[in-house]
């Protein structure tokens, strides 16, 4: 028998934050994510340590290349700012102000991009606030990230 703890590789609808699939290794769950469409991503759960609790999992970074209407840099900086917004709306609790800015990388055409966005909050007759509006403040090609 094969007591052996193994990494477990989740693939994620990053609109919903459902899980879609649980892998036991990085190429079954990056096929996953080619067959489903880039609104997935694939998160790694580190089992080394399971009595404690876990990091955060750790996003792919997403390539934006095998997308079928993106076709510039530019539709790339409209995917991801809307995917960033709907992201931040999605993680701040209802009324709630979230963050105003937000920064990710991404993959186009063998390169990857810095993108950061801002966001702006709104509020309504002083009850609860709501994204008014956002826009790609700084996108620059850049370095692997860490």
């Amino acid at each position: 028998m094969n007591n052996s703890i193994k990494d477990t590789y989740l693939v994620v609808d990053t609109d919903t934050k459902a899980v879609f699939g649980h892998y036991d290794t990085p190429g079954k769950a990056n096929g996953q994510v080619k067959r489903k469409g880039s609104r997935y991503a694939v998160y790694v759960v580190d089992a080394a340590h399971p009595l404690t609790k876990p990091e955060p999992p750790k996003k792919v970074i997403e390539d934006l290349t095998e997308v079928s209407w993106i076709e510039t840099l530019e539709d790339c900086q409209e995917y991801m700012r809307d995917s960033m917004v709907d992201t931040v709306r999605h993680e701040t609790e209802h009324g709630r102000c979230g963050d105003d800015e937000v920064t990710e990388v991404f993959a186009f055409q063998g390169k990857l991009y810095e993108i950061t966005v801002e966001i702006e909050w709104n509020r309504y007759d002083k009850q609860f606030y709501y994204v008014d509006g956002s826009s790609v403040v700084r996108c620059e090609e850049c370095e692997c990230p860490e």
